[in-house]
């Protein structure tokens, strides 16, 4: 119904000035409740926006016809016509529809506010969003959250965190990026997006991750997940202990120097260059402290033979002088 709904409001402006007209002045069906005048108002800012036929336009078409028979050359012949609804019709759809609990999702929806949350390098920032949900972000993270009516979503446009999500399987809670995105009821995960992958590793709960591309795979307690360029793959097992992730540890069966530099960087205050474009590819595995950059450095610099020079601006990484 309520697909029929958006397709109805864009077919004709009559059709958006009697939906209008209807909600808004009132519902003539018997019984139905008066809406509450917040809702009245929010729904009078809503069809009164111009956008509004632009966003109905995205739902899948919904089309309702009548036959009507009409005579020609001693046969009957059936024309589809589309049905014309005035005001009175529209009201007993809306009536049962709309007026209680849909009415208010759909308010919800169009008035539901986007609130953005950022953190600068070095920087740990939690939140407690207004479902009850937690969130730990490390440096150089960037989130957009949106409550609205039956669902929640998050944008995770840069940098890692940790959600722990209030259960609620009225509503689902969903978490989007450029590589993917994961859609879970109540858990305890966390995302990163580094070097354009996506990384998603599940301490409590089961998620599913899953692109544009129709990829899909579910991630659960211990497992890790990878999307990247429209791909999901299946990582390697883990103890799965978040002290370990919030104690600035992250643990990896291969990970590119670049990558590891791009998570480093998100926990220091000093960022850190890598002079020559060969050394971004070397790959390393093990136990990392992510907020001792430069002792992590200067580790795996003893093992791959590069150097790496430090300054109260800076932390440098090149090759070593022959």
């Amino acid at each position: 119904m309520n697909r029929f709904f958006s397709y109805w409001t864009t077919r004709r402006a009559a059709h958006r000035r009697a939906a209008r007209q209807v909600l808004l002045d009132g519902l003539p069906s018997a019984g139905a409740p008066a809406p509450d005048p917040s809702l009245v108002e929010a729904m009078r800012q809503t069809f009164d926006d111009p956008a509004l036929s632009e966003a109905l336009r995205g739902a899948a078409p919904y089309a309702v016809r009548r036959t009507v028979r009409t005579k020609r050359a001693g046969r009957t012949a059936r024309l589809m016509r589309p049905v014309v609804w005035a005001p009175t019709a529209l009201a007993l759809v809306l009536g049962g529809v709309l007026a209680g609990p849909h009415l208010a999702d759909l308010v919800a929806v169009a008035t539901a506010t986007e609130t953005a949350y950022d953190t600068s390098r070095g920087q740990t920032r939690r939140l407690v969003l207004e479902d009850g949900s937690h969130v730990l972000m490390t440096g150089d993270t960037h989130l957009k959250v949106r409550m609205a009516g039956r669902k929640r979503e998050v944008s995770l446009t840069g940098g890692e965190a940790m959600f722990d999500v209030a259960h609620d399987p009225s509503r689902v809670f969903e978490v989007r990026t450029d590589q993917g995105q994961v859609r879970v009821l109540g858990t305890r995960f966390t995302m990163s997006l580094t070097n354009g992958r996506l990384d998603v590793d599940v301490y409590r709960g089961r998620v599913a991750v899953s692109t544009d591309a129709g990829a899909r795979r579910e991630v659960g307690v211990g497992q890790r997940a990878s999307a990247r360029d429209g791909h999901v793959r299946a990582g390697a097992v883990f103890a799965p202990d978040e002290t370990v992730w919030s104690d600035g540890w992250i643990e990896t069966d291969a990970i590119t120097l670049a990558e590891l530099v791009q998570r480093l960087s998100r926990r220091s205050t000093r960022p850190i260059i890598i002079q020559d474009e060969k050394l971004k590819s070397l790959e390393a595995a093990g136990r990392f402290r992510l907020d001792d950059a430069e002792g992590q450095l200067r580790n795996l610099a003893v093992v791959h033979g590069f150097q790496v020079r430090s300054g109260p601006d800076s932390i440098v990484v090149s090759a070593a002088k022959s």
